[in-house]
C-alpha cells in the first residue's frame, strides 16, 4: 500500500485534488473506508468521490495517497 500522505483540511485542499485528479484515502475513526478514489464534487459539508459514495467531512478523513 501506498503511504498515506497530508490530510486534506481546507477547502483549497480538496479542490485541488479534485481538479489535478489525485487519489485520496478516505478514513473514520482511524478505520480505511476507502482509498485510490478521486473527488468529483465537494461542498461546505461533504465530498462527492468517483465511487458514487458521498461522505460528510466532519464523519471522516481524508488524505492525499
Amino acid at each position: 500500500m501506498k503511504q498515506v500522505n497530508r490530510q486534506l483540511v481546507s477547502d483549497q485542499d480538496f479542490e485541488r485534488m479534485r481538479v489535478f485528479s489525485q487519489l485520496i484515502a478516505v478514513y473514520r475513526d482511524k478505520e480505511l473506508l476507502d482509498a485510490n478514489i478521486r473527488i468529483v464534487t465537494h461542498g461546505e459539508h461533504s465530498v462527492t468521490c468517483d465511487n458514487d459514495v458521498t461522505y460528510i467531512k466532519s464523519n471522516h478523513q481524508f488524505y492525499r495517497l
